[in-house]
């Protein structure tokens, strides 16, 4: 694959069209030709099997359907296949926002990476990142006469001003600088390369390096902790999550294939982290369960999707569903640095879900779910 194709040239247009053949045959494998055929001959619904023990991060994994792999909305209409019981009935779902990162800031004590998540002037984590690699990608002069004429006290200040006023003489859009800083912080999040990263976003290597040098020169603390993790492993043969669970990879650390120890020195400070994302979903799990809302409301539990609980409501117990499933997702008492926050959506399906803005997402309003909620049920008048 080349990068100086003309995107509208014969050639850029036939490198489209095979990547939307191969999208297309992926989605066919996984979801149009398989849900046809796992239907409840009863109830005309798919059963999903849900294993809690099956991986070694801990998270759960799902067959016939497996829910996980379900794309996302700018992807294709398979999650509306996920609709209510109830007649105008809802969805509800609610997401561990940037749990990762979260974690990765709390287990490392980043100073750059706790100030995007804790005190009062929190800073955009993925700004961060794009602001480090202006200087690698646009050179020191452009910079240094930028922050000149905008007065910028460093620069992230720079970039937020970029960012706010669309400065024309930036040699490239701010916004797509921070996608691709949003990009790299997810992607390279468990020790992926510079070849990986390039694959992963279909960019050019040398923008792969510029963009994690950047992210290595943001979180320098990030990176000194994950060497301290795989040290640590060397001693004790195993990685723990925040709550002390433990995965063993002694085997693969005493091997004399050096890409297996490789492989488990990575998978080290990846358990840590998804692995507690996972126990953290589970705890949330625990909390909805002794709410008593599954049996005391008219509500059913759908699935842990990733790291979103969905749930199905009838509209009149909509908005305590809402408050108590946010309740669950917000926990106080799973890290003492970082709190996670939570998304809430809420639609007629799993497709339809209009995220709900709350000004403090740690913080649940009352008056906005209940605008979402009517939102929701207008839609359904204007179907009907």
């Amino acid at each position: 694959l080349t990068f100086d194709v003309d995107p509208n040239s014969l050639e850029g247009r036939g490198l489209k069209a095979f990547g939307t053949i191969k999208e297309l045959a992926t989605r066919r494998s996984l979801f149009y030709k398989n849900f046809k055929n796992v239907r409840h001959w009863e109830t005309g619904m798919m059963h999903s099997s849900i294993r809690q023990c099956s991986t070694v991060t801990r998270r759960h994994s799902m067959s016939a359907v497996n829910l996980q792999q379900l794309p996302k909305p700018n992807k294709g209409k398979i999650r509306d296949l996920l609709v209510s019981r109830y007649n105008n009935g809802l969805i509800i779902s609610a997401d561990l926002s940037g749990a990762e990162l979260r974690l990765g800031a709390a287990l490392s004590k980043d100073a750059n990476l706790l100030a995007c998540f804790v005190g009062d002037n929190k800073k955009d984590m993925h700004s961060l990142t794009a602001s480090s690699a202006m200087r690698l990608r646009w050179g020191n002069e452009v910079v240094d006469i930028l922050m000149e004429e905008l007065q910028a006290k460093d620069e992230y200040d720079l970039f937020l001003k970029l960012r706010q006023h669309h400065n024309e003489k930036a040699p490239e859009d701010p916004d797509t600088l921070r996608a691709l800083g949003k990009n790299t912080n997810f992607a390279s999040s468990y020790g992926g390369s510079a070849p990986k990263l390039a694959e992963l976003l279909i960019i050019p290597l040398e923008e792969a390096e510029q963009m994690l040098q950047a992210k290595y020169d943001t979180y320098p603390r990030y990176e000194e902790w994950k060497l301290e993790i795989e040290a640590q492993m060397e001693k004790t043969g195993y990685a723990l999550t925040y709550k002390g669970a433990r995965r063993h990879l002694r085997d693969a650390l005493l091997s004399e294939n050096k890409w297996e120890r490789a492989k488990a020195q990575r998978q080290g400070p990846n358990f840590m982290i998804q692995g507690s994302c996972g126990e953290a979903l589970r705890l949330a799990m625990c909390d909805l369960w002794d709410s008593g809302i599954l049996w005391n409301l008219r509500c059913n539990f759908i699935a842990p999707v990733h790291d979103e609980l969905v749930l199905d409501s009838h509209p009149d117990d909509a908005f305590e569903v809402a408050k108590t499933l946010h309740k669950c997702m917000v926990q106080e008492n799973y890290m003492e640095d970082v709190p996670f926050v939570s998304s809430l959506s809420i639609g007629t399906s799993f497709y339809d879900q209009p995220e709900i803005e709350f000004s403090d997402p740690e913080v649940f309003e009352d008056e906005k779910v209940r605008e979402a909620i009517d939102k929701a049920l207008q839609r359904y008048n204007e179907i009907a």
